[in-house]
């Protein structure tokens, strides 16, 4: 099959990994900067095969290669406009979440690939994790019941140095915000997981110790579905170090979880929850005491 990429910054070395996995035929990559297309090649040892043809017009590109596959791993904003020209064009396409910045878009982009036979596909791969497979298919078997409510806290940290790597991150128009370019793989779990339709969406939003963004920095959201379940989204950027520092723990600590989940014994997933929240909140308190920090940023209720 052949497979074409447009966009090679950070997310794209993923795309080309599989590509490669997948043994597909790779003409030609694309971006507006050639010294990107350069580094990812490079990075895969096919910097000097002449073969992949380099493109910084992707419209130029699927005029004269033809792909029979494209990813789009560019900046949020030209995700829409560059899938629909991939569509109008016969091309089967893997779409970076978010597939688009509107409901509108996201609606085009399907009835234009219905019409038109073209697959579409919007990265969502969180749902492929074995933890996450192992919860569907507990909730699929009905081990936990009639579902009422569901929440998540994506604890990710996204700093100055993120933020500086691309000028169109933390804007409104390429990016999007928290909800859409980080927690969406959060949303996304929680809809599969609670499933139905929604009927109502509350939110709060705020800017908070990130004022270099232009967009919000944290996020909360109440969703209520068709048979009244509730599910809550927080959005909170926080030291990530700790994650680094106990992966090992954190591993072993999952791999309980998930244990329980494939027995069925709820309570040993509970418990393995439970120890895995108390180590995070007693490793937050030493590193506040050794940091000297007296203001926990709202943290700590996260633990409670």
């Amino acid at each position: 099959m052949k497979y074409a990429l447009i966009g090679c910054g950070r997310i794209a070395v993923n795309h080309m990994k599989a590509a490669l996995n997948n043994k597909l035929e790779i003409v030609a990559v694309c971006d507006v900067l050639p010294e990107k297309m350069e580094a990812i090649l490079e990075k895969y040892d096919l910097q000097n095969d002449a073969y992949i043809k380099r493109y910084t017009d992707y419209k130029e590109m699927i005029a004269e290669e033809k792909p029979e596959l494209v990813s789009i791993a560019t900046e949020s904003g030209i995700h829409a406009e560059i899938a629909l020209h991939c569509i109008e064009n016969d091309v089967n396409v893997i779409i970076e979440k978010p597939m688009a910045m509107s409901i509108s878009d996201a609606d085009q982009i399907i009835e234009l690939s219905e019409k038109m036979g073209i697959k579409v596909s919007a990265c969502h791969q969180n749902r492929f994790n074995v933890a996450v497979q192992e919860l569907r298919k507990a909730i699929e078997a009905g081990r936990f019941g009639k579902l009422s409510h569901g929440s998540i806290h994506v604890r990710w940290n996204r700093d100055h140095g993120y933020y500086d790597q691309a000028s169109w991150r933390g804007t409104w128009e390429q990016d999007g915000g928290a909800l859409m370019n980080q927690c969406i793989h959060g949303i996304d779990l929680l809809r599969w997981m609670m499933g139905d339709e929604i009927d109502e969406i509350y939110g709060a939003t705020r800017q908070q110790f990130h004022d270099y963004l232009v967009n919000l920095s944290r996020n909360k959201k109440l969703i209520r579905f068709h048979e009244s379940l509730l599910l809550q989204c927080r959005r909170v950027r926080m030291i990530s170090y700790l994650e680094r520092k106990y992966q090992d723990k954190a591993y072993r600590d999952h791999q309980m979880i998930l244990e329980g989940l494939k027995s069925g014994d709820s309570r040993l997933a509970q418990q393995a929850l439970a120890e895995h929240i108390e180590t995070a909140r007693l490793d937050y308190l030493r590193v506040m005491k050794e940091k000297n920090i007296t203001e926990d940023f709202g943290m700590l209720r996260f633990f409670r």
